[in-house]
């Protein structure tokens, strides 16, 4: 599950983007074009936080990989109910986020490991290229889309509270550990691989589990900067962390997807 070039020059830290003004992402047509939303709804607004509606599901999820449904802009995603999957127990969950210019059927070599676990999937799209994080900076309609995306999967399915992970690669592990750390009140676990830099909401939310995983010699985000900045940072929060070093580029292997599945999945 190799990534694009593109992701290059995202490597930063929430204080080195800041500094920059996100410079280099103009040319993407989009910075500068969020507004403010703390000073439109008030500065107890927090744009990371998801909007969850906890409740008992109340509508039979088809069995197998089904559309989402939900698509505004032409960007949808899936979700991944396994044959194994019984209503009567709670089902571990993972959302799996995309890296930029990933297709979310790439998540499909998590469908064995679901089948045996009797975990559900959730594969989102973002609502651009890539998650609003890794674009312009902010949070802003993908924690929207991925409310109502979550919302979906509640209704149908009878998940597992004590198991909820949120994993991604590339951009999308940037966005896992960003997004997650923000909502580690729902999420419990955090699957982050190759991530370019972490940047959390301005409320840390819950205690998440937290399982990192970098190429040593990936190209596109330097792995000893999630080494020497993003992994001390995590742990300064008192989050416990996982962090694995393998041979290899800007990727998710099979041998490493083992690793973090047996920790998920004990």
């Amino acid at each position: 599950m190799s990534n694009s070039r593109h992701d290059v020059g995202l490597c930063m830290s929430r204080r080195r983007f800041l500094a920059t003004g996100g410079a280099g992402l103009v040319g993407l047509g989009v910075a500068g074009c969020v507004p403010d939303e703390s000073a439109l709804l008030g500065p107890q607004f927090d744009p990371a936080h998801l909007t969850i509606n906890r409740r008992a599901p109340t509508i039979q999820p088809e069995v197998g990989k089904t559309p989402l449904g939900i698509d505004t802009v032409g960007r949808d995603g899936y979700l991944y109910v396994p044959e194994s999957y019984d209503p009567e127990t709670p089902a571990p969950l993972l959302v799996a986020l995309h890296g930029r210019g990933m297709d979310v059927d790439g998540w499909g070599a998590f469908f064995d490991v679901c089948e045996e676990a009797g975990m559900i999937l959730l594969a989102p799209e973002s609502r651009d290229r890539s998650w609003d994080l890794t674009i312009t900076g902010r949070f802003g309609s993908d924690v929207i889309f991925l409310s109502l995306a979550l919302d979906h999967v509640i209704q149908r399915c009878n998940i597992d509270t004590a198991r909820i992970a949120l994993m991604g690669i590339s951009d999308g592990g940037t966005y896992a550990l960003s997004l997650g750390v923000s909502n580690g009140d729902f999420f419990t676990h955090i699957i982050s691989v190759a991530p370019g830099f972490f940047t959390p909401g301005p409320e840390q939310r819950g205690s998440p589990l937290v399982w990192m995983a970098h190429g040593l010699s990936d190209p596109v985000f330097d792995e000893e900067y999630t080494h020497r900045e993003i992994l001390p940072e995590l742990r300064q929060m008192d989050l416990i962390v996982q962090y694995v070093q393998f041979e290899g580029g800007h990727e998710f292997p099979p041998a490493v997807q083992q690793q973090a599945m047996d920790w998920l999945l004990p």
